[in-house]
């Protein structure tokens, strides 16, 4: 279960935060005073977004770890066939579909600059994994950061001038939880999407919601978006 913990500041506005593990959600209301019942209100409809936050954290975690324990996606087993890269592809599109959250699922190995991507069951470079998506003009940071990945983390980005990020996850080798890492697993998360997904679980009237991970600004939306 995630941790969190609530705090009301009275400004201009209230903000109501909530931490999930180090990712805080501020809600502004807009407003000076609301009642207990406007409270819960808010209170309930961010903890939704937690619950749901966690969900998806879970729904990375577990992937990666079966993807640890497979054959199939062992770098020496890739490489002995080029017919084992079909197998990967074609395993990796299917373990897409079991998450309803985004099925834009990537897989990196370490050291290396090609990308497994479910979306067309297609293996690209990095480059034009990047230039697909539009993000080629911070590709190497993002390469980096991806290559770097040692425990979940959130990685934003950005492609046509929208904010979206990226749910990352270590793939530890041979069906380890640590160790030595042998691939990042990402999933590519539509900010458009997830501000739609997340606005419908408020149920109380608010001028801004921001959604910070690791001190860095991953989603903002507004009521009237």
């Amino acid at each position: 279960m995630f941790r969190y913990k609530i705090r009301v500041l009275l400004m201009p506005a209230i903000i109501v935060i909530i931490a999930v593990l180090i990712c805080v959600i501020l809600l502004n209301v807009g407003r000076t005073s609301v009642d207990n019942v406007q409270m819960d209100a808010i209170i309930n409809g961010l903890l939704t977004i937690s619950t749901d936050l966690e969900l998806q954290h879970e729904t990375v975690a577990k992937t990666a770890y079966s993807i640890s324990k497979q054959n199939v996606y062992k770098p020496s087993y890739v490489k002995a066939h080029k017919y084992h890269e079909v197998e990967l592809l074609e395993n990796i599109v299917s373990l897409s579909r079991t998450n309803s959250f985004s099925d834009e699922y990537f897989l990196m190995y370490r050291g290396e600059r090609d990308v497994y991507k479910a979306e067309n069951g297609a293996k690209n470079t990095f480059e034009v994994f990047a230039k697909y998506y539009n993000i080629d003009d911070e590709s190497e940071n993002l390469y980096e950061k991806l290559s770097t990945v040692s425990g979940f983390t959130v990685i934003p980005y950005k492609s046509y001038s929208k904010q979206n990020c990226i749910f990352a996850m270590p793939v530890f080798a041979e069906g380890n939880l640590s160790g030595n890492i042998i691939a990042t697993l990402g999933v590519l998360i539509s900010g458009s999407e997830l501000s739609d997904r997340y606005q419908s679980m408020l149920n109380y009237s608010y001028d801004n919601v921001y959604i910070f991970y690791d001190d860095s600004l991953i989603l903002t939306f507004s009521e009237h978006n």
